[in-house]
This record gives structure tokens, sequence and C-alpha cells, in this order.
């Protein structure tokens, strides 16, 4: 993120106050140690003034914490898969046992969901050419707890196979994939892709997750992925 980073249009929540509160010391103490007056700290607590990311890892190194932990009022969300794109449109879906980076989002957004980021090769110019670098949210209760979630019906989810699915369009065996859900008979689903004009039919699933949105520039939208601490 631009270390210049900040949100116009108007006061913006942010965590300042809540984390000076857990941190013990008192807003003087803040200020003094920021090299700021209890003026402007005041006015990057309240939104009256612009804070920029440099402000709030200033504040970071007083308070012991991650400057987007100050800087985003919503909490982070987990990424639970890097997926790629190569140059013959195959899709590779890398899921992680434990997520180890989080995405911190300047606006408000549902904080029920599981992330997931993407890219293509350098020379991709196909058909979801726009994904490259877009993070891709979906629905987090239905992984969890391994169900289909009834708002996948008839629209576009990521899921998870009981058993790999050996793919005809690609010669692959998979284990998760992407598209518009229908349901078949004996608990069975038809899973159909838009994009491509194939679908996979009489699947099981472990689990299906609606897509509940995706961020195609994240880079305009002060988005921030940070490594989780182990």
């Amino acid at each position: 993120m631009n270390s210049n980073f900040f949100i116009s249009g108007g006061s913006v929540p942010n965590n300042l106050e809540t984390i000076i509160r857990k941190s013990g010391m008192n807003k003087r103490q803040v200020a003094q140690a920021r090299g700021v007056t209890p003026e402007t700290l005041s006015r990057h607590i309240h939104g009256h003034i612009n804070m920029t990311i440099t402000d709030a890892e200033e504040y970071a190194k007083v308070l012991g914490c991650k400057a987007q932990q100050i800087m985003f009022l919503a909490a982070p969300i987990d990424i639970i898969a890097n997926c790629h794109i190569h140059i013959n449109d195959m899709i590779d879906r890398n899921f992680v046992e434990r997520p180890n980076q989080q995405v911190f989002m300047p606006d408000y957004y549902l904080e029920n969901a599981f992330a997931l980021q993407w890219t293509t090769d350098d020379e991709y110019q196909g058909m979801w050419f726009e994904w490259n670098k877009a993070i891709q949210f979906v629905l987090k209760d239905p992984i969890v707890a391994s169900y289909v979630h009834k708002e996948c019906v008839q629209q576009v989810s990521l899921v998870k196979f009981v058993e790999p699915h050996h793919c005809e369009k690609t010669d692959r065996l998979l284990t998760h994939t992407s598209g518009i859900l229908y349901p078949a008979p004996g608990n069975r689903y038809t899973i159909w892709s838009s994009a491509t004009g194939s679908s996979m039919e009489n699947v099981k699933l472990e689990w299906a997750a609606p897509q509940v949105q995706a961020v195609f520039r994240p880079d305009l939208r002060g988005v921030s992925i940070v490594d989780i601490e182990s």
C-alpha cells in the first residue's frame, strides 16, 4: 500500500481509540510518544483529519500493534487460497492448511468471509484476464462447517468435491472449482461455467460457499495484505 494512502470523503472510522484503550496508555502519553499534540491525536481518532498509513505506522510503533489494526475498523479476513491462471486458461487453486496472510479493507464488508488471492501468467490475455491480482470473497461458514449453503443454488459459488473429480475439459483431477450450482437427484449437483460453456454433472460436494464479492483493483481500494504472525 502507498505510504501516503488515505480515504477521502469525510470522517473515516478507525480503531485508534480502541487500540489506545487496550494498550493501557492514556491519550496524552500516546500523543507525547508519537510526537504530536493531543489535539492532533483527537482529530485522528475522530477522522477529522486524514490518517495516512505512515501516521498509522508511527502510532503502531508506540502502541505495539500493526498499522492496519489502527486504520481499518473491520476485522481482517483470512486468505485461504492462492489461485493462479496459466497462459492456457488452466486454473490452479492452492488451498492452505493454515492461513498465513490476511486482507484488510478500508470500507464496510461482510466479515463472515474467507478470501482467495488471484494471479495470472505475465503474458496472459485470456477470458479471465481481469482476475489478475484480484481478491475473491466467499462465505466462511459453509467451509468451516462443511455444508452446501442454500444461497449457492443458481449462484456463482466456490465448491469442494467429496472426492477429486476428473474434469474432461482439462483432463485433470480437481479438488475444488467454482461455477453456478444446480441441484440434482441423490443430493448431488451440476456445476455450470458460463465462461467456458461447460458443466460437471452429478457430483457430490463436501461444501459449497457462495461468492460474496470480488475486488478487481485492490490497489485502488486501499486494500492491505499482511502476514499473520505465528
